[in-house]
Formats: structure tokens, C-alpha cells, sequence
């Protein structure tokens, strides 16, 4: 509700907490996701469905969500593809 606007205008910064902490939630949801898939594969209940995927959008992705950690150290990451993109997929 926060995120939309429509319950109230936030200043700026108040903005950027709320995207922040939304996108934190997100995140640990993922974390949760995460968790409860590796006791499906202890419990012998994770059925797979194998595809090939292209890896460049799940390699950025990573960047992206690690970016604001290396900044911290001065560390900037980047992605730099010089294969055949038949294979990057995997």
C-alpha cells in the first residue's frame, strides 16, 4: 500500500525505505521458498523437470542482488559473456 501511493505521498527517502524494505521481503521470501525445497529433496519429494536455460539473465540477476554488498567494499561486478550464447545454455 505504501509502495503504490494510494494511502499516502511519501518524501523521497521515506520512498527509498519503503522500496528497500520491499525488496528485502522478497528476498526472504525467497530464502523461505529456498528452505522448504531443500526438505522436499531430504524427503525424496522433489520431482525435476529438466529444460536447457539461458544462464545470462540468472547471472545478471545475481550481480544485481550482490551489487550493493561489493559496494560496500568497493568492489563493482560485472558480467562479461564471450561464449557462444548455444552455450550458455545448460
Amino acid at each position: 500500500l505504501l509502495q503504490s501511493g494510494k494511502l499516502v505521498t511519501l518524501p523521497t527517502k521515506a520512498e527509498k525505505l519503503v522500496e528497500i524494505a520491499s525488496s528485502n521481503c522478497k528476498q526472504l521470501s525467497r530464502l523461505i521458498n529456498d528452505l522448504l525445497d531443500i526438505e522436499k529433496l531430504a524427503a525424496g519429494k522433489m520431482l525435476f523437470e529438466m529444460k536447457r536455460l539461458n544462464v545470462v539473465p540468472l547471472l545478471q540477476r545475481a550481480i544485481n542482488d550482490h551489487q550493493p554488498y561489493a559496494d560496500l567494499h568497493k568492489i563493482s561486478l560485472a558480467l562479461h559473456v564471450d561464449k557462444q550464447i548455444d552455450e550458455l545454455f545448460v
